[in-house]
């Protein structure tokens, strides 16, 4: 025991003196200075090192090793950790057990030239493996002047980073044949790197973009039989990445899972800020398993969207989603297979500019799990003068290399739910669909189409439902649209259009275009049904206004038009107006020709006649667009329009009423407000019956017996003005054989009447047999006026009030009965 003892003493003591002498005079002066040389050779850059000490527990430690530029430190540890053992010589390897690594600190630099900085640094490192050997080459060491007892008087000496050793004898000469040099490998068969820091620093864009990351951590090491495993981990809390797998030598395969959580894309704005796009809010996190075998990579990708607003020109795109994919990837003929499927939910699409860019990202799909259907909605609205939001988006699809089929896909677009399903087929550079249903309002739709050429995209669409057709070419150029057609058939009616759209602008949409036309007026109440108005009330209101006007006929129009579609009122217009015939609110009319000009602002219809019952109406009016009371001009003339037939599509189409109607009337105003109507006219009737008419009928009947009702006026006239809400006249005429008719009056818009009427008989024609009051009659028609009527009421419901005219009367007794 005490023999023991003694022996463990001058072990202890052997030992002591031995740490000593490397910790104060070996390692300080000749291997602190071999490593600072050999990396220095190496790395071609700058090296210091604080201290070398060996710790029985830790083995080789260096503390402070600093690799740097000119300008920055490269790659700095605050402790590195070697212990390690050497086997017998025949082995011709050192193992190192464990290489910790503390705290480091790497400076990663991205050249303008797409270099990295620290590719220097790694031209001498190696990953290499030995048949039957489970070990790992990682780095081959370089030591100078470093001595090793091998035999009596012979000296092992080595230099150079292979490590080939060479014999010296005592005098220092070269003993060993360079045939017999001996090689050594440094192997490691652990490494553990703690709390590393990486200041990355990318120098292409034109301000540097710097990022720095910490508390990153890793273990790699060797694990039986030949496999190489590895655990990477971060504890910065911006960035939360883990991965881990291994990679198996012999059969070269890695396999790998890496997992983000909770990233905010602002992280790394810099690298899509240049396309215009900001991420404000959002964060994404996302789990990967990638394998690598016999040049085929594989992965499979589960990707998480929480919140994420993306903002780019007017477009809003809020974003939640759970997107699951797999990719197969041959490294050899570069080709790739990928299907996949995903989940979305309250997420939306607002603004503009939604077709911008469509060639920008090729092979990006989304699509919705069947068995996880969710509904979308959005919150996010952009103010922009152009916007379509799309919200409460549902959808059950996959996608792979062959296209994506789309079914039960439901969005609300402008507030209007839609249904979507069929199948999308793309390839590289096309889109295409066939028979895609949709549902808008109820009605079904189905649509076909290409899209070619993702920088220039040139489309061909159609579009089918019951009662419309479309078909449509047109070529996206440089934000320019090159409508080559566009024609469609909406129940009876067609249309065909040709010209450009420039869509540099959304709010100003400069275009120019050439359509023709052919409406039937009848299709005008169910298009409106289809229109998307900004209210309940102003819908229903048009369509109360189109029964009422009860619009029939075709009417075939030429259009040209230059200027913002956006805003119509800006516009050039200029066009041309046929119709073979034309009613409205039951009044039937004959061939219609009208020309429209619109320019500044400024509406002209130099020209505009409608055959009418007989005769015709020729129309000239302007208007300005440009106030806001849009205040118009208008001047029509009637000419010889027949009464009786105008009446039979009237309700006075049973009355006792004949004569030629002609007139002119010229008037101005503002379109908001009646009561700023102000206008002249004349109406005149020849060949006229007109007593069937209500307020006459009353008018005769109180005058004359029924005989006299049937009387024809061969003239009727009066000048009006309209002023007030009232149509005024001071000269209204009405005269026959036997009666004239003379007066004043006025009507209101609110159909009130008020005239003040003088009643002459006229004695030529008064038979002489007849009634007592056909005598009476006929002798108060020497009378220059009889009487004045008075009439108020309203033109349905009139009241009369008749007043002699006692002296007038008087006159013609006398005359009657002692002559002239």
């Amino acid at each position: 025991m005490k023999k023991f003892f003694i022996i463990f003493l001058i072990l202890v003591l052997l030992s002591s003196c031995a740490i000593a002498y490397l910790n104060n005079i070996f390692l300080p002066k000749k291997i602190k200075s071999l490593i600072i040389k050999s990396l220095q050779e190496q790395t071609q850059s700058l090296v210091s090192l604080g201290t070398v000490k060996f710790n029985i527990f830790k083995g080789i430690v260096l503390k402070d090793l600093i690799i740097s530029d000119k300008e920055n430190t490269v790659i700095g540890f605050k402790e590195v950790e070697s212990g390690f053992f050497i086997l017998p010589i025949f082995r011709k390897m050192i193992i190192i057990p464990c290489l910790k690594l503390s705290s480091p600190l790497v400076f990663l630099q991205r050249r303008k030239d797409n270099t990295f900085n620290i590719q220097e640094l790694l031209k001498g490192l190696s990953i290499s493996s030995q048949k039957g050997n489970f070990s790992v080459t990682v780095q081959r060491s370089e030591v100078n002047q470093g001595v090793i007892p091998a035999q009596a008087g012979i000296q092992k000496g080595y230099d150079r980073m292979d490590a080939r050793f060479y014999g010296h004898d005592k005098n220092g000469r070269r003993e060993l044949p360079e045939a017999e040099l001996l090689h050594f490998s440094v192997f490691v068969r652990k490494v553990v790197m703690l709390d590393a820091e990486v200041d990355f620093q990318d120098d292409t864009f034109d301000k540097p973009f710097r990022k720095r990351i910490k508390g990153l951590n890793l273990i790699l090491y060797l694990s039986l039989p030949a496999n190489l495993r590895f655990n990477f981990w971060s504890n910065d809390p911006a960035i939360k990445i883990k991965a881990q797998g291994e990679y198996k030598i012999p059969q070269k395969e890695l396999s790998c899972r890496v997992s983000l959580d909770s990233f905010s894309p602002q992280e790394i704005s810099a690298y899509y800020q240049n396309s215009g796009i900001t991420i404000p809010k959002g964060l994404v996190s996302s789990l990967i398993d990638i394998k690598l075998r016999d040049n085929i990579l594989c992965a499979r990708l589960s990707l998480e969207n929480k919140n994420v607003s993306i903002l780019r020109k007017g477009l809003s795109i809020m974003l939640n989603s759970n997107i699951k994919a797999g990719l197969e990837y041959n490294l050899r003929d570069k080709q790739v297979k990928f299907h996949g499927n995903a989940v979305v939910a309250n997420s939306g699409i607002s603004g503009a500019g939604f077709f911008y860019g469509i060639g920008k990202h090729k092979n990006t799909f989304l699509t919705t799990e069947t068995s996880q259907r969710r509904v979308l909605s959005s919150p996010t609205s952009l103010a922009n003068e152009v916007s379509c939001p799309i919200n409460n988006i549902s959808a059950d699809a996959e996608f792979s290399n062959s296209g994506i089929f789309v079914k039960n896909l439901s969005a609300d677009i402008l507030g209007v739910p839609q249904k979507i399903n069929g199948r999308i087929e793309f390839n590289q550079n096309q889109v295409s669909w066939t028979d895609l249903n949709l549902n808008f309002l109820g009605r079904s739709y189905k649509t076909s189409g290409t899209l070619k050429d993702f920088n220039t995209p040139l489309v061909q669409l159609t579009l089918a439902s019951e009662g419309l057709s479309l078909k449509s070419i047109f070529l996206l150029n440089k934000k320019l649209i090159t409508l080559s057609s566009l024609s469609a058939k909406y129940i009876n009616s067609e249309f065909q259009i040709t010209g450009e759209i420039d869509i540099r602008e959304p709010h100003n949409l400069y275009s120019c275009l050439d359509g023709t036309l052919n409406i039937d007026l009848e299709d005008l109440r169910e298009f409106v049904a289809l229109l998307r108005m900004n209210s309940r009330e102003n819908k229903e209101f048009l369509t109360a206004q189109l029964n009422k006007a009860n619009l029939m006929g075709k009417v075939f129009v030429k259009l040209n038009l230059n200027g913002n579609i956006n805003n119509l009122k800006s516009c050039a217009v200029f066009g041309q107006f046929l119709s073979p015939s034309f009613s409205a609110y039951g009044l039937k009319g004959g061939e219609l020709s009208l020309n429209y000009e619109q320019k500044h602002g400024i509406v002209n219809i130099p020209f505009a006649r409608l055959f009418f019952y007989g005769g015709q109406i020729d129309l000239t009016a302007s208007m300005n667009l440009a106030s806001g009371e849009f205040p118009y001009l208008l001047t029509a003339g009637m000419q010889r329009i027949k009464i009786e037939e105008l009446k039979k599509d009237t309700q006075a189409k049973e009355k006792d009423i004949t004569g030629i109607l002609s007139g002119e009337i010229k008037v101005k105003g503002v379109s908001n407000d009646f009561s700023k109507l102000n206008g002249s006219g004349r109406l005149i009737v020849t060949d006229g019956k007109l007593w069937g008419i209500n307020l006459l009928k009353g008018l005769g009947m109180l005058i004359f017996t029924h005989d006299f009702s049937r009387i024809n006026f061969h003239e009727g006239h009066c000048d009006f003005y309209i002023r007030d809400k009232n149509i005024l006249t001071d000269n209204l005429t009405l005269a026959g054989n036997i009666a004239k008719i003379t007066g004043k009056a006025r009507v209101g818009f609110d159909n009130s009447i008020d005239a003040l009427l003088n009643v002459h008989i006229l004695d030529e024609l008064v038979p002489l047999s007849g009634t007592f009051k056909d005598v009476i009659s006929a002798v108060v028609g020497h009378a220059d006026k009889v009487g004045v009527i008075t009439i108020s009421g309203t033109l349905s419901d009139p009241k009369y009030k008749f007043k002699a005219s006692i002296p007038d009367i008087i006159k013609g007794l006398k005359e009657t009965i002692f002559g002239r």
